[in-house]
């Protein structure tokens, strides 16, 4: 027999190869109770055990590796966002001195002084652009160490720990040390003076309710229900407008578009409102061949003499069904009633007047002329169109 020949095998191995088979239902050696089946249980059960340990080291030396694997990573990552944001070759050395507000509270709390740095809109602090209504501020110390700065990063919780880092700050919880205005960033902000793609001064009220409070000024751009607005369609009953004048900055929008949710948040920028909470200021004649009224925007074959001579005598007015029904459908204004004058390139014609819509009170009443675009009232909204003179009554 080969001496180094083993066997778990009690039946094959060399006490029982000397002594012969055991008796059934007994294992020589083993003391009372233990059978074969017993023994091969037990020897099966204890081959798992040790591959259970075998695999749960091995799966710990993985997790070992894991761990230091992602360590390194983040290791590499904080020395890339401290590269990142103490980056300042968009900022000239030295810039001005500022002072952060805390952002979370109304109370004007100082919380730490930096260096402005800028507030356009695409600068990236860590690769994420900067957005509106934000700026870069470069910390050089902190007066409430435990503040929380406003975008927190992987590395950067609170203020204390920004200093000598770059962070975004909002605009209107920073005070520069000099006059500059934050709202304007350099080479983003667009000329406030009308252009010929714009269709006049208006002013703008509260869309909340039916009070004429006036929270800004601007101009109105278009009325076309198909244009975009932060992405989305304008509608109907709606109007493209550019805020120039803010007068109350708490008011809030009629659509807000995150960041942007007050009208502090909208100067210069494109907004969509009601078009029954706006008002057409007139335009000066001498501006005509710089600017578009309205009408003519709408209807570009519309530009007469007597248009010219009845843009100052806007009168307001209502327009009754022209079924007859006595209803008021619409609230509008009269600018014109020269029957050479075209609505949608058709002729005013005789009783007749030039009216642009304003409100829709009655959206399901007809048009007096209807077209391919306009066939209700509510289509008419932001638009001019031709009304019998004996459905209008002035205000």
């Amino acid at each position: 027999m080969d001496s180094t020949t083993s066997t778990d095998n009690v039946r094959e191995d060399a006490v029982s190869q000397v002594l012969g088979k055991d008796r059934p239902g007994r294992v020589r050696g083993m003391g009372r109770g233990a059978t074969v089946t017993k023994l091969a249980f037990l020897q099966t059960r204890d081959s798992h055990v040790k591959n259970l340990e075998a695999s749960q080291a091995e799966l710990k030396s993985k997790l070992e590796s894991l761990q230091n694997l992602v360590s390194n990573l983040a290791s590499k990552k904080r020395q890339t966002d401290d590269v990142s944001m103490s980056d300042l070759s968009n900022v000239s050395k030295g810039g001005v001195r500022c002072q952060l507000l805390d952002w979370c509270s109304n109370v004007e709390v100082v919380v730490g002084e930096g260096e402005f740095c800028s507030s356009e809109h695409t600068y990236k602090i860590g690769r994420i652009p900067l957005g509106r209504n934000a700026a870069a501020v470069l910390v050089k110390s902190t007066t409430v160490i435990h503040a929380s700065v406003w975008r927190p990063t992987p590395t950067i919780f609170t203020l204390n720990e920004a200093v000598g880092h770059k962070i975004a700050w909002p605009l209107d919880k920073i005070i520069l040390d000099e006059d500059i205005n934050l709202s304007q960033p350099t080479k983003s902000v667009e000329s406030e003076q009308p252009t010929d793609e714009s269709l006049g001064r208006i002013k703008i009220f509260q869309y909340w309710s039916g009070d004429d409070d006036l929270i800004a000024e601007g101009m109105l751009l278009s009325t076309d229900h198909n244009e975009l607005v932060d992405g989305r369609p304008l509608g109907h009953g709606a109007a493209v407008l550019k805020v120039l004048e803010v007068v109350k900055p708490e008011a809030y929008l009629w659509r807000p578009n995150p960041p942007i949710s007050l009208m502090s948040d909208a100067l210069n920028e494109t907004i969509a409102w009601p078009i029954d909470r706006i008002q057409l200021l007139d335009v000066p004649a001498n501006d005509e061949s710089t600017r578009k009224s309205p009408q003519s925007a709408t209807t570009p074959s519309s530009t007469t003499p007597s248009t010219a001579s009845s843009k100052g005598a806007k009168q307001k007015c209502f327009l009754l069904d022209i079924d007859n029904t006595g209803q008021r459908v619409a609230i509008g204004r009269v600018s014109s009633t020269d029957p050479a004058e075209k609505v949608h390139h058709v002729p005013l014609g005789a009783n007749a007047s030039k009216v642009w819509v304003e409100v829709s009170k009655v959206e399901g009443a007809r048009v007096w002329r209807a077209n391919s675009e306009v066939k209700f009232i509510a289509d008419a909204v932001g638009t001019t169109v031709a009304w019998p003179n004996d459905k209008i009554i002035f205000m």
